[in-house]
C-alpha cells in the first residue's frame, strides 16, 4: 500500500501531478471560503444577539457554583433521594409519604414538585433534577425573560439589559434564595413572559400570543400559585389599561377575544387541581390559601427602595430588621426619572402604575392606608395566601426594571450625535447596572454561604437510609424531634417528625400544654412520650422505627422509657434508633373499633397498594360485622367499596361505596370502617365476595380517595387543552412562515 502511494505521487506525467495539486488547492480554498462564510455568519449572529450572550455570561459567572451537579440544600430546601423523588411524580391528590398522610394541597406545583420525580424513576436524586427545573431556569430564564420584555417596551438593547439586571439581582430574589424559597423566585423568572406575550397579543391581535401567555402563566403557577395569583390581576389590569389608552378601531373586541382565550386556557390548564380541590372543599378552606397575617418588618421606605428588610449584603439575618443603605434610594430616583423621560410610552406608564400597586401592597400594614392590606386579606378570595406582603416585591421589581431601563434608554438615545462623550452614556448604564450587580457580589465570592455551599449526606444519614429501606412492607419512621435534610421517605416508608406531629395530628394528646416557645414544645413532646397509651399510638400508626436525637439525652431517655420499644443496637453518633416490633400493618381488621386506650387483637388483611389513593384488599372468613382499620389520617373522602372500582364510576355512581355513616375517625386520628357482611351481600356486586363452606364470606374491597377521580378528569381536560394549543401554535407558525 505504501509503495503504491509513493508510486502514485511520484510516478506518472507532470499533467497528472498538476491536476492532483490543482484539485487539492481548490478544495482547500473552498473549505476556507466556507469557513469564512461561517465565521462571518457567526459574527453577525453575535452582533445581533450580543445582549443575550452578555446576560447569559453574567448570570452564569455569578451563579457559577450552581452550574455543577453538586448538592445544594439549606433551610427550607431539602435534598431528596431517588426513592423519595419518584414519589412526587404520582399526580396524587393524597400525599402519603409524610406524617400520617394528608391531601396534597400544593398539587398545582407540577414543575416544582411533580415533574422532577421523573428523574427519581431513573435513579437520579434531586440534585440532578433541581438543575433542570430550579437552578438553571432561575439563572438563565430570569435575565432573558425580563430582557425580552424590556426590549419589547423600550426598543433599546442597552436599556433592556439594565432592566434585566435590575430585575434579576434585586434583594428580594437573592434573599429568599438563601432560604431555598425557589418556588417563588423561579415563578418570578417566568413572570415577565406572561406579561410580554399578553402585551403582544393585544398589540398585534394574535390569538397565538394569548395562548403563549396562558402557557407561561401555567408554568408560573406550576412553581408557585401566589405569583400566578398576582399576575392574574396584572394581566386583567393591562387589559383594562389597553382599552383605556388604545384608540384603534375594534380594539375592544380584539382585546376581549385575547383575554377570553387567555382565561379559557388558564382554566383548562389548571382544571385538574381546581376540580379536586372543589370536591374536597379546599378552594376556600385551604391551609395555603387561608393563613393569618404575620408581622414581616415591611414599611413604605423598604418597599420604595426595593430593599428586603433582612438583607445584609451577604447572609440575610431573618427577622432582624436592617437599615436601608443610602445608595438604595437611587433606585426609586432612577425609576422616577425613567417614568418622566418615558412618559410618552404608554407601557412605561403602565409599569409605573404596577410599581405603585406593588409598593402599596408590599408595605403591608404600615402607614399610609394601614388597614387596606387587612381588608384585602379578609375580603378578597385567595388573598389569604399572603400572610406577609413580601411576595409583592415581584411587582416592584418588574415595574422598576422597566422604569430604570427607560431611564437608561433615554440616556443612550437622547445623546446621539451630541458632544456628550460616547463613553459617558455607557458609564451611566454600567453604574446603574452596578447598583444591582453589587447585591450579588457575595454570591460571586461565596461569602453568602447558605444555598451556595455544596453539601453531602453524612455516613449517619446513609446508615439511617439503609435501615429505613431495609424491608418492603409498609411502616413509618418517627424522627424525634425532627429529621435531617437528608432523610429518606416514600409512600412505602413514610417519615414523621415529632415537632410536626405534636403541632398537628397528635396535638390533642398534649393539649394540657400551651403553644409557647421551643422549651414548652419540648415539654409537650416529652409529655406525649410519657402517655400510658403512647405505645398504642405508635402501634396503630404503623411506626416501626423511632429515631431520637442524642443531644442532651432528653429524647433518648423518653424513647427508652416507652415500654415495648427496643434499642436496635445500631451505633450512630448523633441519633439512637429504637425498633417497635409490634407495629401494625397499614390495613388490618378488628372486632371492635380501634382505640389507643386498649390493645385490641387484630386480623391481618391481604392488600396491595396500587397508588397513594388506591388499595385493593381481601378480608377472609367474615361472619359478623368487622372493623377495617386504615392507618392514614382520617378524611371523609376516603371511601370503601367493591374491588375494581373505576374512577369514572366513582364520579357517576353515588351508591358505589360503603355509606358514610359507617366511616369513622378513631381516637388515633385514623380511619375505621364498619363492614356488615349482610350489607355487602345485598349491595355489592356478587363478584366482590365469595361464600365459604362454613357460611363466612371472603370480601374483595378497594379503598379509594374519591377526589382523585376529579383530579383524573381534570388531567384529561388539561392534556387535551395542551395538545390542542400545541397543534394550533404549530399551524400558526407554519402559516406565518409561508406568508
Amino acid at each position: 500500500m505504501n509503495l503504491g502511494r509513493v508510486f502514485f505521487f511520484n510516478g506518472g506525467s507532470s499533467n497528472r501531478k498538476a491536476a492532483f495539486f490543482n484539485f487539492s488547492f481548490r478544495d482547500i480554498l473552498g473549505i476556507s471560503h466556507n469557513g469564512l462564510l461561517f465565521m462571518e455568519k457567526l459574527k453577525n449572529t453575535f452582533k445581533k444577539n450580543w445582549a443575550i450572550v452578555a446576560l447569559i455570561v453574567i448570570s452564569a459567572v455569578i451563579y457559577h457554583r450552581w452550574m455543577s451537579f453538586d448538592i445544594f440544600s439549606f433551610a427550607d430546601y431539602w435534598f431528596r433521594f431517588p426513592e423519595t423523588l419518584k414519589e412526587y411524580f404520582t399526580l396524587s391528590i393524597w400525599r402519603g409519604s409524610i406524617g400520617l398522610g394528608s391531601p396534597n394541597i400544593t398539587i398545582w406545583m407540577l414543575l416544582f414538585d411533580a415533574l422532577p420525580g421523573i428523574f427519581g424513576h431513573f435513579g437520579f436524586p434531586s440534585n440532578v433534577a433541581d438543575k433542570f427545573f430550579i437552578f438553571w431556569p432561575f439563572i438563565f430564564v430570569t435575565p432573558l425573560a425580563s430582557f425580552f420584555l424590556g426590549r419589547r417596551i423600550l426598543k433599546n438593547d442597552i436599556g433592556a439589559i439594565v432592566a434585566a439586571i435590575a430585575y434579576s439581582f434585586n434583594t428580594y430574589f437573592l434573599a429568599i434564595n438563601t432560604q431555598g424559597h425557589f418556588s417563588l423566585s423561579v415563578a418570578g423568572s417566568f413572570a415577565p413572559l406572561v406579561i410580554l406575550f399578553f402585551i403582544k397579543a393585544l398589540e398585534e391581535s394574535r390569538i397565538a400570543f394569548s395562548a403563549l401567555s396562558a402557557l407561561s402563566f401555567f408554568v408560573v403557577g406550576s412553581y408557585d400559585f401566589r405569583v400566578a395569583y398576582i399576575l392574574g390581576f396584572i394581566v386583567f389590569f393591562y387589559f383594562l389599561f389597553s382599552i383605556a389608552t388604545e384608540q384603534k378601531e375594534n380594539h375592544f373586541k380584539k382585546a376581549l377575544a385575547s383575554l377570553s382565550v387567555f382565561a379559557l386556557l388558564t382554566i383548562l390548564f389548571n382544571l385538574y387541581w381546581i376540580l379536586a380541590f372543589a370536591k374536597m372543599g379546599s378552594l376556600a378552606a385551604n391551609d395555603v390559601l387561608s393563613r393569618d397575617i404575620i408581622d414581616f418588618s415591611l414599611d413604605l421606605p423598604r418597599a420604595m427602595t426595593l430593599f428586603h428588610p433582612f438583607w445584609t449584603g451577604a447572609v440575610p439575618l431573618w427577622f432582624e430588621e436592617q437599615s436601608i443603605p443610602l445608595y438604595f434610594w437611587l433606585v426609586p430616583v432612577f425609576a422616577s426619572c425613567g417614568l418622566w423621560f418615558g412618559r410618552k410610552n404608554r407601557n412605561v406608564v403602565f409599569f409605573a402604575i404596577v410599581s405603585m400597586i406593588g409598593i402599596v401592597l408590599t408595605k403591608q400594614t404600615a402607614e399610609p392606608f394601614s388597614h387596606f392590606y387587612l381588608w384585602l386579606h379578609d375580603s378578597v378570595p385567595g388573598f389569604g395566601a399572603f400572610r406577609e406582603a413580601s411576595k409583592f416585591f415581584v411587582l416592584i421589581a418588574m415595574g422598576y426594571s422597566i422604569l430604570i431601563g427607560s431611564f437608561v434608554s433615554w440616556i443612550i438615545e437622547s445623546r446621539k450625535g451630541s458632544r456628550f462623550a460616547s463613553w459617558g452614556k455607557y458609564a451611566v448604564a454600567v453604574f446603574v447596572s452596578g447598583l444591582f450587580l453589587w447585591n450579588a457580589q457575595s454570591i460571586l465570592t461565596g461569602k453568602i454561604g447558605t444555598m451556595f455551599v455544596p453539601k453531602n449526606p453524612s455516613a449517619e444519614d446513609l446508615a439511617i437510609r439503609e435501615i429505613v429501606n431495609s424491608k418492603d412492607d409498609f411502616y413509618r419512621t418517627l424522627m424525634v424531634p425532627s429529621e435531617s435534610i437528608f432523610s429518606t421517605y416514600s409512600n412505602r416508608h413514610p417519615k414523621m417528625n415529632m415537632v410536626e406531629m405534636e403541632k398537628g395530628d397528635w396535638g390533642s394528646f398534649s393539649k394540657n400544654y400551651g403553644q409557647g416557645d421551643d422549651a414548652s414544645r419540648r415539654e409537650r413532646i416529652i409529655h406525649t412520650f410519657n402517655l400510658p397509651y403512647f405505645k398504642n399510638i405508635l402501634d396503630i400508626s404503623s411506626v416501626k422505627y423511632v429515631i431520637a436525637e442524642k443531644k442532651g439525652g432528653l429524647y433518648v431517655d423518653s424513647a427508652s422509657s416507652v415500654s415495648g420499644l427496643v434499642d436496635s443496637g445500631v451505633d450512630l453518633e448523633k441519633s439512637e434508633i429504637f425498633e417497635n416490633p409490634d407495629y401494625r400493618p397499614h390495613i388490618y381488621a378488628t372486632d371492635r373499633m380501634e382505640t389507643v386506650h386498649r390493645n385490641l387483637p387484630f386480623q391481618a388483611v391481604e392488600y396491595v397498594q396500587k397508588s397513594p389513593v388506591r388499595y385493593s384488599l381481601t378480608i377472609k372468613d367474615v361472619r359478623n360485622p368487622v372493623w377495617l382499620n386504615f392507618s392514614e389520617a382520617y378524611h371523609p373522602d376516603w371511601k370503601l367499596g367493591a374491588d375494581g372500582i373505576s374512577w369514572m364510576d366513582a364520579i357517576a355512581k353515588s351508591d358505589y361505596f360503603l355509606p358514610d355513616a359507617d366511616h369513622f375517625q378513631n381516637d388515633a386520628k385514623l380511619n375505621s370502617f364498619l363492614i356488615d357482611p349482610e350489607y355487602v351481600k345485598k349491595k355489592f356486586p356478587s363478584g366482590s365476595y365469595s361464600m365459604n363452606s362454613d357460611g363466612s364470606i371472603d370480601i374483595r374491597l378497594t379503598i379509594f380517595f374519591k377526589p382523585q377521580a376529579y383530579l383524573n378528569l381534570g388531567i384529561i381536560a388539561m392534556v387535551a387543552a395542551f395538545l390542542t394549543t400545541a397543534a394550533f401554535l404549530v399551524l400558526d407558525a407554519k402559516k406565518r412562515h409561508n406568508e
